[in-house]
């Protein structure tokens, strides 16, 4: 689409212009440059970010209006696509082999995978990789690089040699299954690197030399805060194969294996001492390290007994203030990062902001440049035990993943060096500072912040929403609320019914069997590779667990745990994408009229549907408080559960704001979504306003009773209408669906705005405050009554939490957490869940009955404080007045109580009168000099000594 102040395509604009329809090339990028872009779409500010956007916004919708951040923004969203796809392509080669393997042979596999780790077999002389020949047998180049590929020879040895080990097929058959992946992992950081013409040739021969010297290479992880390593001597000594090589102290070696003595000894002389031994762990604070560390040495003393651990100089601990370089056991080069990185920084015209683009990226990737580099790091690296040795798969899940995150890295860099000079730093100085610290905020390394961070998340989303279904079913409504107003947005019959045949057609894939056309499953298929249709919003507030005793077992916790919301959010992603797919391919776009997209515009078009509606999470999309500084991150878990709040009213003052006539349309068909959903009391801060009006204004009227008086007789009317559809079978999603804001949404009439905030502190802290405070405070009180097991209730897991208080309310009734009964008004007894209701909340969903019974309950709380507040005022006012002697004063009073009592009563409201014996009594109580009572009389005493 074309903006018409700026001039730019978005992603979806520029495919469309490559190839809209059937028609020549030129045909069609004059098609896209007259009407491709309707003027309501990207309204791109012409003036420089404000504070109040720099803090507040977040990326996505920052993009939307500054072209040239735009364009960093969606170099950022392709690193991720392009990472998740290289990822998922290199995952697919070995975790089919996992999933129905023996405890024994995984333990066999895992013997075999050490056993060769690092190791020449015999025989085995071949390269591994070599290079591709064309049909006259020369080399083939690209990019002036020789173009390699496995050696199938090579690979044959290898599996006529695992034919004669003494294990079963199923490890036979994974183990090459890992050895080939691995071998091609290297494949793609050669290609990678081959690619990019800053990279110099001869990094580029260096490397390939060194990738077929690695032998059987397996990834040496070792995860924890802190360390411990043992020191020793080394020696030259003899190796298996009658080859010359240098052992460390334990006996490993710790070179490569030389055919001469001299030249063994020229390394040891370079090398006389290393690293025996070195273990990370991790421990809450340096006091536990240190004790962690004195159960560990009896067994290192056991464990190298011709080491004199006495003495300090042989041994060291201490904590990684950096990842360590085992982290980096990617094969990357560090030179080439560099070399990226000076080669883009050259190409800006203006010199010194070349220079300092330079300086700021190399701060960005400056843990890269603290590695050792992949040929000293991992090619020739020193196998030190106390690596990680168990967990096969989660090994590989991490190197996998950092190797795909370094390649996409490295040519990132490049483009954003790139782009960053683009800029125009003088016009748009607040832009140019912002973009710079987000490039930066990319390129950074995840930490131990960051891994604390990720644990907390894991623990809130399995406290908070693991196995809940009523979150999957609420995640089903996106579509519904922010998808098809968004689509609608952009096509000529609206975003419903293409929706609606995508869910079928989706459904009917799942259900039947039936089988998607060619272009869409192949759609569905390059989304779901690229992360695009995944469950996004899931991965954010789901963190992982890392650094923790067991900590893959609870990550499988996790994956099970978040199964219902994740199949939701799928679902959800991939109808809405099918949808715009369609609308687009099939010419249904407002601004292309008749005009068929390709396959890789239509692609685009959904790309950018699916984003806008389902939301970028992640590091990506953060704010940049949360991204850009330690206090910001470490505060991220306060964030947690907040991050579809933020990105839903975004595109809500987007649409609002830029999008003309139809971001109006598109926001009011989101607003008949959310209240079919939730009904007219979950549009948006709808309490929010309610509650602080009548903190403000002192009065009492509840709107929601008022507008259910105003409605025909009938519950299940009124109830639809107030709280959504689900009402109609006895549920409500409204409270989840509802957007509000901290504090204000629960002011309270009669209290001061400091109480309030007090009260309500929690909301501001969220699920942080909650776990801390809240949890145990009303563990502590239910304890305190008696009540066990309403006390392990209110610290349970909800989904345990949910069952237990669906029993209980089913079987006793509701109680107060002090044990008082809450009871409907004029029943007796406290009133208790039918067996369906029970079942329901059980499942995770409010029953209606609940909601109904807390707003009346909150209604006659509102309608008591406030005339109570009044008769407080009043009486406080008289007695101001009595102790003056001013009579004219009282009976200004006394005139305006009556006038209170007058104006309730034409009201309808005579339970809001202020009797004459209450406002007397209050009189009193406030002039009654406090004396002290026989039974405090020795208390008193007592004090007065003291003081």
């Amino acid at each position: 689409m074309r903006d018409r102040n700026h001039g730019r395509l978005p992603k979806w604009g520029e495919a469309a212009a490559r190839g809209l329809t059937d028609k020549p090339s030129r045909i069609a990028k004059q098609a896209a440059r007259k009407d491709s872009v309707p003027s309501f779409v990207y309204k791109l500010s012409s003036g420089d970010l404000s504070s109040l956007q720099e803090v507040c916004s977040l990326p996505h919708w920052i993009a939307k209006r500054f072209p040239a951040f735009d364009a960093i923004y969606r170099r950022q969203l392709t690193r991720m696509d392009e990472r998740a796809k290289v990822l998922r392509e290199s995952l697919e080669e070995v975790e089919d082999f996992f999933a129905d393997m023996s405890r024994e042979d995984q333990a066999s596999l895992r013997d075999m995978i050490w056993k060769i780790d690092g190791r020449k077999l015999p025989g085995m002389n071949l390269d591994k990789f070599i290079a591709v020949r064309d049909d006259r047998g020369r080399d083939v180049i690209e990019n002036g690089r020789v173009v390699l590929e496995m050696n199938p020879r090579y690979h044959e040895m290898f599996e006529a040699w695992l034919d004669r080990q003494p294990v079963s097929d199923k490890v036979k058959k994974a183990l090459l299954a890992l050895r080939t992946s691995l071998d091609r992992d290297f494949l793609r950081a050669y290609d990678a690197m081959r690619e990019m013409a800053e990279v110099d040739d001869d990094t580029i021969k260096a490397f390939r030399t060194n990738i077929n010297h690695v032998h059987n290479y397996f990834p040496h992880k070792r995860y924890g805060a802190y360390y411990i390593q043992i020191m020793g001597d080394n020696r030259v000594g003899r190796t298996e194969s009658g080859n010359w090589a240098v052992f460390n102290g334990a006996g490993d070696i710790v070179s490569d294996e030389f055919a001469k003595e001299s030249t063994a000894q020229k390394y040891w002389r370079e090398n006389r001492r290393g690293v025996v031994y070195r273990e990370h762990f991790d421990a809450a604070n340096k006091a536990s390290a240190s004790r962690k560390l004195k159960a560990k040495w009896p067994e290192l003393q056991k464990r190298f007994p011709d080491i004199d651990l006495a003495d300090s100089r042989n041994w060291d601990k201490g904590e990684n203030k950096h990842l360590p370089d085992e982290l980096y056991e990617f094969p990357i080069d560090t030179n080439a990062m560099e070399q990226i990185i000076n080669a883009a920084a050259d190409k800006v015209e203006d010199r010194k902001r070349g220079e300092e683009i330079r300086t700021r990226m190399a701060e960005a990737v400056s843990d890269i440049m603290k590695a050792r580099g992949w040929s000293a790091a991992t090619i020739g690296r020193k196998g030190v035990p106390g690596y990680e040795t168990e967990d096969i798969q989660g090994i590989l899940y991490d190197y996998k993943a950092g190797l795909s995150g370094w390649i996409t890295k490295m040519q990132a860099s490049r483009d954003f060096t790139k782009l960053l000079g683009k800029i125009d730093a003088k016009d748009h100085p607040r832009e140019y500072v912002y973009a710079t610290n987000y490039v930066q905020n990319m390129l950074r390394n995840g930490d131990r912040i960051d891994r604390t961070v990720g644990n907390v998340k894991a623990l809130a989303f399995l406290w908070y929403l693991g196995f809940n279904l009523k979150t999957a079913a609420l995640n089903l409504t996106q579509n519904l609320i922010v998808g098809v107003p968004r689509l609608s947005m952009e096509t000529r019959d609206g975003g419903f019914r293409y929706a609606k045949a995508a869910m079928a057609t989706l459904t009917d894939a799942v259900t039947k069997g039936k089988h998607l056309p060619e272009d869409e499953a192949r759609l569905l298929n390059d989304l779901y590779r690229e992360d695009v249709i995944t469950e996004g919003f899931l991965n954010e507030i789901r963190g992982r667990v890392q650094g923790v005793s067991l900590g893959n077992l609870w990550n499988k916790l996790l994956r099970w745990a978040g199964m219902p919301m994740a199949i939701a959010e799928r679902f959800n992603r991939a109808s809405l994408a099918l949808a715009a797919y369609r609308a687009a391919r099939d010419g249904k776009l407002k601004q292309h009229p008749g005009r068929k997209m390709n396959f890789e515009a239509a692609k685009a078009f959904a790309e950018d549907i699916v984003r806008d509606s389902h939301f970028v999470y992640g590091k990506t999309n953060l704010p940049q408080p949360l991204r850009n500084s330690v206090a910001g991150r470490a505060a991220n878990p306060v964030y947690t559960f907040r991050t579809f709040s933020h990105n839903i009213l975004s595109i809500w003052s987007w649409m609002l704001r830029t999008q003309g006539r139809e971001g109006r349309t598109a926001f009011a068909k989101s607003m008949l979504g959310t209240a079919l959903v939730g009904g007219f009391t979950a549009l948006p801060f709808y309490a929010t306003i309610m509650h602080l009006f009548q903190w403000l204004t002192g009065d009492d009227d509840d709107w929601t009773e008022e507008i259910r008086k105003r409605l025909p007789e009938g519950d299940v009317l009124r109830d639809i209408v107030s709280y959504g559809l689900p009402a109609g079978a006895g549920f409500s999603l409204g409270g989840s669906v509802g957007l509000e804001t901290p504090v204000l949404a629960r002011m309270e009439p009669g209290a001061t705005l400091e109480e309030n905030i007090a009260d309500n502190l929690g909301d501001i802290l969220g699920i942080p405050w909650d776990l801390i405070v809240t949890k145990p405070s009303r563990f502590m009180k239910a304890r305190k009554a008696g009540d066990d097991w309403r006390a392990f209730e209110e610290v349970a897991p909800t989904i345990v939490r949910n069952g237990m208080a669906g029993y209980r309310m089913w079987r006793d009734g509701q109680y107060t957490l002090s044990g008082r009964p809450i009871n409907d008004p004029g029943q007796p007894g406290p009133r208790k869940l039918a067996g369906s209701e029970a079942i329901g909340k059980s499942l995770g969903f409010q029953p209606v009955s609940n909601r109904k019974s807390y707003d009346q309950y909150r209604s006659r709380q509102v309608k008591t404080q406030v005339r109570s507040e009044k008769a407080g005022e009043l009486a406080n006012r008289l007695v101001r007045a009595f102790r003056d002697h001013d009579r004219r004063k009282v009976h200004e009073i006394q005139a305006e109580w009556k006038a209170w009592n007058r104006e309730m009563k034409a009201e309808g409201k005579p339970w809001m009168q202020i009797t004459s014996t209450n406002l007397a009594t209050r009189v009193k109580a406030r002039a009654k000099v406090h004396k002290v009572s026989r039974r405090d009389i020795g208390m008193v005493l007592e004090q007065m000594k003291a003081y």
